[in-house]
């Protein structure tokens, strides 16, 4: 095998195993593309240098362009983040009331969080209006929500014995 081929098996290889490092699912293809090059030189079928090159640059983008937004919906590559302010962080998990129906297919429900509305997202399934969703993180504008039941929504408060009046300590007793 000639130099230039064994460069574009090497690259090749390093390139899909360097998606293990920082997965984009871009490093696969190009890889990809570079042995596909390699074993088209090993079988003489491309000779040049410069339309190996062409050849593995229009190969690279003919599959990434069309392939990874496919493959993005089956494999996590790590982008997405979730930077939250501290008055996001601070408000996770609060219970809030939900104004118009949220569910998980986007961000098309209402909720009422700190006297104003906000656009929000279930985590899973759905929460008819009215009902009320706990906080979990926000994704720019919108809060991603899960269902509470009913009772985490509006525990019956209990108040101290030390609190209460002599006769409703006798209703207790009673």
């Amino acid at each position: 095998m000639d130099p230039v081929t064994i460069t574009f098996l090497v690259v090749g290889v390093l390139l899909i195993a360097s998606e293990a490092l920082h997965p984009s699912l871009v490093q696969v293809f190009f890889g990809a593309a570079a042995l596909l090059v390699a074993g088209l030189r090993a079988l003489g079928v491309v000779d040049s240098v410069s339309t190996s090159l062409l050849l593995w640059g229009f190969t690279s983008l003919g599959l990434t362009l069309p392939l990874r937004p496919m493959l993005k919906r089956y494999f996590k590559t790590g982008e997405a983040k979730h930077d939250l302010s501290n008055e996001d962080k601070d408000a996770m998990g609060e219970i809030v009331e939900v104004l118009e129906a949220v569910d998980d297919t986007g961000p098309n429900g209402r909720i009422r969080f700190q006297g104003t509305t906000w656009s929000a997202q279930c985590t899973d399934g759905s929460i008819p209006k009215g009902g009320h969703a706990r906080l979990v993180y926000k994704d720019k504008l919108v809060w991603i929500v899960e269902a509470v039941s009913a009772l985490e929504a509006a525990p019956e408060r209990v108040p101290a014995a030390d609190q209460l009046s002599d006769k409703e300590k006798d209703k207790v007793k009673a």
